[in-house]
């Protein structure tokens, strides 16, 4: 029952990345996919990939704000790179696993402080896509769906935003609740969602200095317009109405589409919902639309790949052990 339970949601995954690529290709003219990828010009893909980096920094310096201890820019970084590439290569986001892991083995921080942090750091992804995702549909004409999309996406993370802030100045409601749980547990279970609970509160600690906040926001709405620069340059060689706005807009809805249950790197998720958007919000044919999500999606998710490894090759930790995390993690539900 264990081993079912394990591989089901990346079955499920699987299966909804098969179907959804079956559905674009038989959607799309093969002859003309390959004609829109013959357009493709490969020198804007160094400044794709540095924006893109740039935006990884930038999320990075944010990261360290949300740590009590704030380890190096550097060594988050180096960390936040890694945790990205496994979430390419695993499914059911292991990398979050893996940050975790690295974290406390290279910097010593707690797990439950990392976990506070990393849930934090959705929270302001998320936000911030929402909320440059409801501007740019304020301004630019796009689909009806796309501002419901926005507007329940705001609305969402915004609500998480709240509760967070007051889980942060109210750390002691999160530990008397987590004392009532962990009561009604076996002794080793209980004491070891105590000890979470008292690092998760201690992570949150960062947050209760509302001078961060802006900071925070700031650093969090740069480094998305970094990955959006990546959809704009890797845009202008393609024939579609390349424009900052389209960009972001195509960008912030792929974005959400990886929430999506799928393959590792999100594949089908990722690529359908890019071309759908593309074609829905401009003259952009699906052909076209098809060749530019399956170049972005490859520009966006194998260099970090590839930096991962070369970061990977000096340190104490083997890929193995990180793929042990990702076996860990799907059997046992961390």
């Amino acid at each position: 029952m264990k081993s079912f339970k394990g591989y089901f949601r990346p079955v499920i995954g699987l299966a909804v990345s098969a179907a959804l690529l079956v559905v674009l290709l038989r959607a799309v003219d093969l002859n003309a996919l390959g004609e829109s990828l013959g357009m493709f010009d490969v020198r804007m893909v160094p400044l794709a990939i540095g924006l893109y980096f740039c935006g990884v920094w930038l999320r990075s310096l944010r990261w360290g704000l949300l740590l009590p201890h704030r380890p190096s820019a550097a060594e988050l970084f180096r960390v936040s790179v890694i945790g990205f590439a496994v979430n390419n290569l695993v499914p059911v986001r292991v990398g979050d696993v893996a940050r975790a892991v690295l974290l406390s083995r290279w910097c010593n921080v707690a797990y439950g402080t990392t976990a506070a942090s990393l849930v934090v750091e959705r929270i302001f992804d998320g936000l911030t896509l929402a909320a440059l995702l409801l501007a740019v549909v304020l301004v630019i004409p796009a689909p009806g769906y796309l501002l419901g999309l926005a507007l329940i996406a705001t609305t969402g993370f915004g609500g998480c935003a709240a509760l967070a802030a007051v889980a942060a100045v109210r750390p002691d409601a999160l530990l008397r609740a987590s004392d009532v749980i962990s009561r009604r547990l076996p002794e080793r279970v209980g004491s070891r969602i105590a000890r979470l609970s008292g690092s998760f509160a201690y992570g949150l600690t960062p947050l209760r200095s509302w001078s961060v906040w802006p900071a925070l926001l700031v650093l969090s709405t740069f480094a998305w317009l970094g990955q959006f620069g990546l959809f704009y340059v890797l845009m202008l060689t393609f024939p579609v109405p390349a424009s900052p706005g389209l960009a972001m807009l195509a960008g912030a809805v792929a974005n959400f589409a990886t929430l999506v249950p799928s393959s590792p790197a999100s594949v089908g998720t990722f690529d359908v919902i890019l071309a759908k958007v593309l074609v829905d919000s401009s003259s952009a044919s699906l052909d076209a639309a098809a060749a530019y999500a399956l170049v972005v999606h490859t520009v966006l998710f194998l260099p970090v790949i590839v930096l991962a490894v070369l970061m990977l090759w000096r340190t104490d930790v083997a890929p193995s052990q990180l793929f042990a995390m990702g076996k860990v993690s799907s059997t046992r539900g961390i």
